[in-house]
């Protein structure tokens, strides 16, 4: 019988060290504001002794899976490159390193000591350890963890609640976004006409959705209202034509349009507002933004770096627009 290890700060450390030990007891590695990559204060030869084993650490197939949950810029005693886990110790079948920052419902650093009991991130790490003790499969458990604490999932294709929304198919790669609660079970199919339709696979990112644009994001204190969230779907069509079907109440508001993928070789990048179809649930049309994707190849991702970002949204309309650093 295998056992989870969850460790915060130099616990995780603890934790990790338990492998050379204890090599096939162990199934998955969970820490919280552990400095992986460098001590914070280095006191002693035994502490480059431990940092110099953690380095000749190289997990596989056959290791434990590794979650590192980081707190960010609000953690002063943790320099957020120190939380990351190295890439040359563990690729993306291996674990995870999550900021909460990006973790659904919280969306906001988190102090060295506050990451054992905020809520927002005690919860998701309490279902996802239950839900990776469900399945012995390894695939399944990094599928959980990013449900869970990267709000990713796909689409389950097994229920089919709700009314049938049709959304013109106007890209190859589409967008949609789902206002309030979306049923991840519930399967989206593309139609070539009537009558002739398929599922097709679709992924499925929660993104905060603030009710009040005026009020400060995040509430200070409490993150975010569980209701306050919207569903982005993304699916890959290879094809510009017919449409796409999905199950979401006649009230949701809904907003379709092109996924859009920018690979920056530079160091900086502009581009004026697309524009996507929306459609609410009365049926009318107006413009939104669409979803672009960028990633910068060249980027520096030392935490001593500072990216600006300017947007100008003056030539776009519709909803609140939304950024997601991942």
């Amino acid at each position: 019988m295998k056992v989870t290890l969850l460790g915060h700060s130099m616990g995780g450390v603890v934790a990790r060290l338990a492998i050379t030990d204890l090599p096939n007891l162990i199934d998955i590695i969970m820490t919280m504001s552990t400095p992986h990559a460098l001590p914070p204060v280095t006191l002693s030869k035994d502490m480059d002794t431990i940092y110099d084993a953690l380095a000749a650490q190289v997990y596989n197939a056959s290791s434990p899976l590794l979650f590192s949950i980081c707190g960010g810029t609000a953690d002063t005693q943790i320099a957020s490159d120190a939380c990351v886990i190295p890439p040359s110790s563990i690729t993306n079948d291996d674990g995870l390193t999550i900021f909460t920052t990006g973790m659904p419902g919280a969306w906001t650093g988190v102090e060295h000591q506050t990451m054992v009991w905020c809520h927002q991130v005690r919860w998701r790490v309490a279902r996802t350890l239950l839900g990776m003790t469900s399945t012995g499969n390894r695939q399944d458990k990094l599928a959980v963890a990013e449900e869970w604490l990267l709000g990713s999932k796909p689409a389950m294709n097994t229920r089919m609640d709700g009314d049938v929304r049709r959304i013109p198919v106007t890209s190859p790669s589409m967008s949609i976004r789902i206002s309030g609660d979306y049923d991840t079970a519930s399967p989206v199919r593309w139609c070539r006409e009537e009558g002739d339709c398929q599922i097709v696979k679709a992924e499925v990112t929660t993104l905060p959705a603030p009710n009040n644009p005026q009020a400060p994001f995040p509430l200070p204190g409490e993150g975010i209202r569980p209701d306050e969230k919207v569903a982005a779907v993304v699916v890959d069509l290879h094809t510009s034509t017919g449409y796409l079907e999905i199950y979401a109440g006649n009230q949701q508001q809904i907003t379709s349009g092109a996924f859009h993928k920018h690979l920056v070789t530079g160091k900086s990048w502009s581009e004026l507002c697309s524009r996507s179809v929306l459609t609410s649930g009365a049926g009318e049309n107006d413009l939104a933004n669409t979803h672009l994707n960028i990633r910068f190849s060249k980027a520096s991702t030392s935490s001593l770096v500072v990216h600006r970002l300017n947007l100008d949204l003056q030539a776009c309309k519709g909803e609140l627009q939304t950024v997601d650093h991942i």
